[in-house]
């Protein structure tokens, strides 16, 4: 077979040949686990999800509102980090489909940004899991001390937002430089084909030797599985733990000290407290069984890997975590009575408004 070699900024060769494949070679799916779980149940989980996230940040950030409540900036945070994962991960789902894949349009996308997008799809997912430990804190702090939560500032917020963006980028870096993909193209130009690789090794000659890249390189992968899912798991974990505790000391205390009050306040706390651990138990569940195991699995494997066991493990764990992403405005926002108030309350003024335009319409 001749070929004829190009190189485009030194990340991509194109290969071209007379050869043509057939339509089974062209499929971007490895597996038909893979198929199953990301290509026929995640689209319909990934536009519930992004319903659900744009749902919240209109709520959460209604354009009638002055002044943003903390819990509601780190919910709407939460929720666009949502966003943006599922809106990222929609092309490795749509590469299943006949439509999508043999288009040659979109496998040059696909193929091109794919490691990138990858990368940012990791950024989103670990800036989402440190949020949600934000939010646990915060829940803890407005439980175990009220008069706290009111004075302090949305400024602080704000400032971990940043840190969180700016340490998660850094995190999740070494993800653009590991791995490279060859595009090649086959029958005469109308075929694409590409495969992915690890790259670190080519990467650390290119930047003459650099011990220093190579020890990002070679150590990022257990850093961004411990400081991205093992530490903030934990710190979940405990937090929600201090949360139960602070909660079932004040219930007891406000017992102890009203004695006099009604029945009704007691079913009340009772009510509340159960609420809480309920949500509480979700979170928990949420973040250790469902995005956990895609740690493990990328510490082990790696997010390339054409290997039949490794890719049906990948393949579960990323529905895992994608079903994780588009319920999470359900765990967090849903559950709340008050959010639901509102929810109602932008649902018909909104129907009124319909109602009123259709009125002034017919009266002209």
């Amino acid at each position: 077979m001749t070929s004829k070699l190009i190189n485009y900024n030194s990340n991509i060769s194109i290969n071209s040949s007379k050869i043509c494949l057939s339509q089974h070679n062209l499929r971007l799916s490895a597996h038909f686990v893979e198929k199953i779980f990301i290509g026929i149940l995640l689209p319909p989980i990934i536009f519930f999800g992004l319903i659900g996230n744009c749902l919240n940040l209109l709520i959460l950030l209604g354009v009638n509102k002055r002044k943003i409540a903390r819990p509601d900036i780190l919910l709407s945070s939460l929720a666009l980090f949502d966003a943006l994962f599922l809106i990222l991960f929609l092309p490795n789902s749509l590469a299943h489909f006949d439509l999508f894949y043999l288009n040659n349009l979109f496998r040059k996308f696909y193929f091109l940004f794919k490691i990138h997008i990858l990368a940012l799809i990791n950024q989103c997912s670990a800036a989402a899991i440190w949020i949600i430990l934000g939010v646990c804190f915060e829940r803890f702090i407005a439980i175990s001390s009220p008069l706290s939560i009111h004075k302090s500032r949305p400024f602080g917020i704000k400032l971990f937002l940043v840190i969180v963006i700016i340490a998660t980028f850094l995190l999740t870096f070494y993800v653009h430089l590991s791995y490279q993909c060859i595009i090649k193209i086959f029958c005469n130009g109308s075929q694409l084909y590409s495969f992915c690789f690890n790259n670190g090794k080519q990467i650390i000659l290119f930047l003459a030797n650099s011990q220093l890249i190579y020890l990002y390189l070679h150590y990022s992968p257990i850093i961004h599985a411990v400081f991205v899912v093992f530490l903030p798991t934990v710190l979940i974990i405990f937090s929600n733990l201090g949360l139960l505790f602070a909660l079932y000391k004040r219930n007891y205390l406000s017992g102890f000290i009203g004695h006099s009050d009604s029945l009704k306040t007691t079913k009340s706390l009772d009510l509340n407290r159960k609420s809480i651990c309920l949500n509480t138990f979700r979170v928990e569940y949420r973040v250790t069984f469902i995005v956990t195991p895609s740690a493990i699995i990328q510490l082990f494997v790696g997010p390339v890997s054409a290997k039949d066991p490794y890719v049906t493990l990948r393949a579960l764990t990323v529905f895992l975590v994608t079903l994780g992403k588009s319920l999470n405005f359900v765990i967090f926002c849903l559950n709340s009575a008050s959010f639901r108030s509102r929810l109602v309350n932008f649902v018909n003024s909104k129907i009124n408004q319909k109602r009123l335009s259709l009125t002034s319409r017919r009266s002209f």
